[in-house]
């Protein structure tokens, strides 16, 4: 019978253990950020029912078609007043802003990570809505992107709001002043949504995260200096973000941070 050399015994061993650590390390990171995900808009749903049933009507987690893709809705909030689009983000440390960029950042003891613009994901769920509501073209839409957590707003530069979720509740009432729509209408819009509302389909759900997985290796792809080939990392400045050669300071390349 074969011997089996002490020294590759000990290699596939230690190269085992390796792969269970980061293995239930990439498991538990993936269970942690769901959790964090879920927890936000779990205090959002709850603090949007001090709104009351009379005057507006809420729907959480909504999964609507649009076209080739799809959007997933936080919250909605239909009221006589218009429609209270409600985008939630659960971040701890600084974070950093534009409405115009792809990507936000968020801040953690120096270290970077990006997430995808809140505010252009929340106008993407409004132009859904608007596509299955075509009925009422002239009813108003508020967007409002909400962090939850211990998340700090540093440089955001946005015309939609961006608040912490102890303000949304009077975010809100200070925009319910002007009665658009009847209580006929506000129940048909309700209904409306509720029944395109994909999120009861298991095929549509698993379509809509083979896509958004699919998006996100996308993003998550590195970026390259087109200079030297280097890797380009995110940077603070004196005007905010940006791209810079992790080969700097022998390579100078700078792009905008999108």
């Amino acid at each position: 019978m074969c011997k089996v050399d002490n020294g590759i015994l000990i290699i596939l061993v230690f190269g085992l253990l390796l792969l269970i650590k980061f293995g239930l390390k990439s498991g538990i990171n993936r269970i942690n950020r769901n959790l964090t995900g879920a927890y936000g808009e779990w205090k959002v749903k709850s603090g949007l029912k001090r709104l009351g049933d009379c005057n507006y009507k809420i729907l959480n987690d909504v999964l609507i078609q649009n076209n080739n893709y799809s959007s997933q809705l936080d919250h909605i909030v239909v009221s006589s007043y218009g429609i209270f689009v409600v985008e939630t983000k659960n971040f701890k440390g600084w974070i950093f802003g534009h409405e115009k960029s792809e990507y936000w950042t968020h801040t953690i003891f120096r270290r970077k990570y990006q997430f995808r613009n809140p505010v252009k994901q929340v106008w993407g769920h409004i132009n859904s809505l608007k596509r299955i509501l075509n009925k009422f073209p002239s009813v108003p839409y508020y967007p409002i992107v909400v962090f939850v957590g211990s998340g700090k707003l540093k440089g955001i530069t946005s015309n939609v709001p961006v608040i912490s979720d102890n303000k949304l509740i009077r975010y809100i009432q200070n925009n319910s002043m002007d009665e658009v729509l009847s209580a006929d209408e506000v129940e048909e819009i309700v209904n409306i949504i509720s029944s395109s509302n994909l999120i009861n389909n298991r095929l549509s759900i698993k379509e809509h995260i083979a896509k958004a997985n699919a998006n996100k290796s996308h993003r998550n792809a590195p970026k390259i200096c087109t200079s030297c080939g280097g890797r380009l990392i995110i940077k603070n400045g004196k005007f905010g973000p940006f791209y810079g050669c992790s080969n700097y300071p022998s390579c100078k390349f700078t792009q905008t941070f999108k």
